[in-house]
């Protein structure tokens, strides 16, 4: 029990630490250099993918039992925080894609790996 609950502060620390990182860049970027609103969510949307994807496959690659079912609590928990983070400013398709791939991930992975 400890050994998953240390996987999974693992993963949230490699989803956060990062986020939190690039949002201070991408900040600092801001304040100097004047571009447009989209470009800045559109860099964004791909770095939190890309980051996820990581995560995900990190994830499933140290649990090896009940896998999938991990990646739905853990994708449920995801949910969860980017909900209460995000509650003034809801992107309905980005609130409920980000947790699927953790579950994509996890499915994908049982059916080459099982």
């Amino acid at each position: 029990m400890k050994q998953i609950l240390r996987v999974y502060l693992y993963t949230a620390l490699l989803i956060f630490i990062p986020f939190t990182l690039a949002s201070l860049i991408l900040a600092l970027l801001s304040y100097f250099i004047q571009w447009n609103g989209f470009i800045f969510n559109a860099i964004i949307e791909i770095f939190s993918y890309f980051i996820l994807i990581i995560a995900g496959l990190f994830f499933t690659s140290k649990l090896k039992e009940k896998r999938i079912h991990h990646c739905f609590i853990f994708a449920f928990i995801y949910f969860l925080l980017s909900l209460l983070i995000h509650l003034g400013n809801i992107h309905v398709i980005h609130l409920l894609t980000k947790p699927f791939v953790f579950i994509i991930i996890g499915l994908m992975k049982e059916r080459i790996k099982p």
